[in-house]
Protein backbone atom coordinates (compact mmCIF):
# COMPACT_ATOMS: atom_id res chain seq x y z
CA UNK A 1 0.00 0.00 0.00
CA UNK A 2 1.65 3.93 -1.13
CA UNK A 3 1.22 6.26 1.54
CA UNK A 4 -0.34 9.32 -0.31
CA UNK A 5 -0.87 11.62 3.02
CA UNK A 6 0.86 14.77 2.57
CA UNK A 7 2.72 15.73 5.52
CA UNK A 8 4.17 19.33 6.34
CA UNK A 9 6.83 20.33 8.20
CA UNK A 10 7.07 21.36 11.82
CA UNK A 11 7.03 25.44 12.53
CA UNK A 12 8.70 26.84 14.78
CA UNK A 13 8.81 30.33 16.23
CA UNK A 14 8.60 32.38 19.54
CA UNK A 15 6.26 34.70 21.18
CA UNK A 16 7.27 38.03 22.39
CA UNK A 17 5.73 39.84 25.69
CA UNK A 18 3.88 42.39 24.36
CA UNK A 19 4.96 44.47 27.48
CA UNK A 20 5.15 47.98 27.17
CA UNK A 21 8.51 48.39 29.49
CA UNK A 22 9.97 45.18 26.88
CA UNK A 23 9.72 47.07 23.58
CA UNK A 24 14.20 47.13 23.33
CA UNK A 25 13.74 43.24 24.24
CA UNK A 26 10.60 42.45 21.74
CA UNK A 27 12.76 44.59 18.79
CA UNK A 28 15.58 42.15 19.52
CA UNK A 29 13.94 38.89 19.59
CA UNK A 30 11.87 39.65 16.39
CA UNK A 31 15.59 40.73 14.60
CA UNK A 32 16.85 37.22 16.61
CA UNK A 33 13.89 35.24 15.19
CA UNK A 34 14.11 36.77 11.75
CA UNK A 35 17.95 36.53 11.31
CA UNK A 36 18.00 32.55 12.32
CA UNK A 37 14.82 32.39 10.31
CA UNK A 38 12.36 31.11 12.44
CA UNK A 39 9.11 30.90 10.73
CA UNK A 40 6.85 33.06 12.82
CA UNK A 41 6.57 35.32 15.70
CA UNK A 42 3.38 35.50 18.02
CA UNK A 43 2.08 38.00 19.94
CA UNK A 44 -0.96 37.31 23.10
CA UNK A 45 -3.80 40.11 22.65
CA UNK A 46 -4.28 41.10 25.69
CA UNK A 47 -6.81 44.10 25.02
CA UNK A 48 -7.69 44.84 28.50
CA UNK A 49 -4.31 45.34 29.89
CA UNK A 50 -2.97 48.83 29.80
CA UNK A 51 0.63 47.60 30.17
CA UNK A 52 0.62 45.64 27.49
CA UNK A 53 1.27 47.29 23.77
CA UNK A 54 -1.83 47.03 21.33
CA UNK A 55 -1.34 43.40 19.62
CA UNK A 56 -2.12 44.59 16.14
CA UNK A 57 0.76 47.73 16.34
CA UNK A 58 3.45 45.62 17.83
CA UNK A 59 3.21 43.10 15.09
CA UNK A 60 3.10 46.11 12.60
CA UNK A 61 5.82 47.74 14.18
CA UNK A 62 8.07 44.11 14.27
CA UNK A 63 6.90 43.25 11.06
CA UNK A 64 8.23 46.48 9.50
CA UNK A 65 11.31 45.74 10.70
CA UNK A 66 12.02 42.39 9.46
CA UNK A 67 11.62 40.03 6.49
CA UNK A 68 11.94 36.42 7.11
CA UNK A 69 9.23 35.69 9.42
CA UNK A 70 5.66 35.65 9.92
CA UNK A 71 3.38 37.33 12.65
CA UNK A 72 0.34 35.73 14.35
CA UNK A 73 -1.55 37.18 17.08
CA UNK A 74 -2.56 35.04 19.83
CA UNK A 75 -6.19 35.46 21.14
CA UNK A 76 -7.97 34.03 23.90
CA UNK A 77 -10.81 31.75 21.86
CA UNK A 78 -8.72 28.39 21.13
CA UNK A 79 -11.56 27.91 18.63
CA UNK A 80 -11.23 31.10 16.28
CA UNK A 81 -7.07 30.97 17.06
CA UNK A 82 -6.96 27.14 15.35
CA UNK A 83 -9.37 28.06 12.82
CA UNK A 84 -7.37 31.56 12.07
CA UNK A 85 -3.95 29.27 12.15
CA UNK A 86 -4.81 26.57 9.93
CA UNK A 87 -6.98 28.37 7.88
CA UNK A 88 -4.46 31.67 7.03
CA UNK A 89 -1.58 31.34 9.00
CA UNK A 90 -0.24 28.23 7.92
CA UNK A 91 -1.13 28.48 3.81
CA UNK A 92 1.35 31.87 4.12
CA UNK A 93 4.72 29.54 6.10
CA UNK A 94 4.06 27.31 3.50
CA UNK A 95 4.08 29.63 0.45
CA UNK A 96 7.48 31.38 2.28
CA UNK A 97 8.51 28.10 2.70
CA UNK A 98 7.85 26.81 -0.98
CA UNK A 99 9.64 30.84 -2.11
CA UNK A 100 6.58 32.64 -2.64
CA UNK A 101 6.16 35.46 0.28
CA UNK A 102 4.81 38.08 -2.14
Amino acid sequence: MVDTQQYNPPLFGLNIDPSAKNLELAYNLAQLADSTKLDFISIQDHPYNANFFDTWTLLTFLGARTQNVFFWPVMGDEEVQAKIFVEEIVPEVMAGIAGDKS
